[in-house]
């Protein structure tokens, strides 16, 4: 009786442990990369899809990655063993998501939270926009040098084609 009270709880703690959801343990810079939009927003409402998923709309307040408009919407599973985060609505959360077959979708698994939790990610996402927004000006200056260099070269010829036509008038006039 005790060894079938022992395999039915190691059973019971098996079958719970398949059930809930396991996630792949990832860097900032790793999850940034592997995410398509990532923004802060409130969330407006949730519509239940079918049985195993939710859409939620968000009004979006900041947008770190990705082509966004004033709101979108995010799925995600329902069920939390299911890897499945649930928002509450009038709450601002911080969302990284990736594009799947039927929209943008959020899990557990990701650095989505509650904003109010999110200063350290906040502080990664500014410092990632900083960093960029340097990349894209350090890129303007060069482009730009390469244009004045470009412009040079085509003036550098129109000068040199100037003189010559200089020289062959006086070469005609004079001798």
């Amino acid at each position: 009786m005790k060894l079938f009270i022992a395999l039915l709880f190691f059973g019971i703690i098996s079958i719970g442990s398949a059930l809930a959801c396991t996630c792949a343990s990832q860097t900032f810079e790793q999850e940034y990369n592997s995410s398509d939009l990532i923004f802060t927003g409130k969330a407006l409402r949730f519509t239940s899809i079918d049985a195993h998923t939710h859409e939620y709309t968000f009004d979006v307040s900041s947008k770190w990655k990705g082509e966004l408009g004033d709101q979108i919407e995010i799925r995600s599973e329902s069920a939390s063993a299911a890897c499945g985060f649930t928002f509450e609505n009038n709450k601002y959360y911080v969302v990284f998501a990736k594009e799947g077959p039927e929209g943008y979708e959020t899990s557990l698994c990701s650095s989505t939270g509650l904003l109010k939790d999110a200063s350290t990610i906040i502080s990664a996402l500014n410092t990632k926009k900083k960093s960029a927004e340097k990349l894209v000006e350090s890129d303007k200056k060069v482009d730009g040098s390469q244009d004045k260099k470009e412009e040079e070269t085509r003036n550098g010829g129109a000068i040199t084609r100037l003189l010559a036509s200089i020289k062959a008038f006086f070469s005609r006039v004079f001798g």
